[in-house]
């Protein structure tokens, strides 16, 4: 059996075991994880090719990454929220109307945290297949940095 820290020496770096992972998908497949309800397939996925490659002892988490900034797509408002924003006056297509009102609401905080999945090996290492498009790309996050990681959905610090 071979342990993710062993097959890491040799590849060098989670960003390159990641790199292969996405080598070995079809180009419409990846497209379809990196939206951002597609995590929780994502993980699965990247988990197969690291049991294919002889990697044991990992398991897919499901969490909330932080974000740097609130989310605030049309999906990410409860029916309350929309009722609320549209008793405030805001154009309910309009994106930016939508993203200040979270921001000055008793939302913010907590609208920065994002359902998520991610595969986490027995050390407690965090390997996110996608995170780099579904939130540095779309600058949701400056980083992937392992503190943005948590089982709840408030701040760890």
């Amino acid at each position: 059996m071979i342990r993710l820290t062993d097959l890491l020496k040799e590849i060098v770096s989670p960003e390159s075991l990641i790199a292969q992972w996405k080598q070995t998908i079809r180009p419409s497949e990846l497209k379809y994880f990196c939206k951002r309800d597609n995590c929780g397939p994502a993980a699965l996925s990247f988990m197969q090719f690291l049991t294919k490659q002889g990697v044991h002892g990992l398991k897919r988490i499901e969490g909330y990454f932080e974000a740097d900034s609130v989310v605030y797509d049309k999906a990410d408002f409860t029916k309350e929220m929309k009722q609320e924003f549209i008793s405030d006056g805001g154009n309910w297509n309009n994106a930016n109307e939508r993203k200040q009102w979270i921001e000055n609401s008793k939302y913010a905080e907590q609208w920065k945290f994002i359902p998520h999945y991610w595969v986490q090996d027995s050390q407690g290492n965090i390997y996110d297949a996608i995170g780099e498009e579904q939130f540095v790309k779309t600058k949701l996050a400056k980083d992937l940095n392992k503190d943005r990681y948590s089982l709840t959905d408030t701040p760890n610090h």
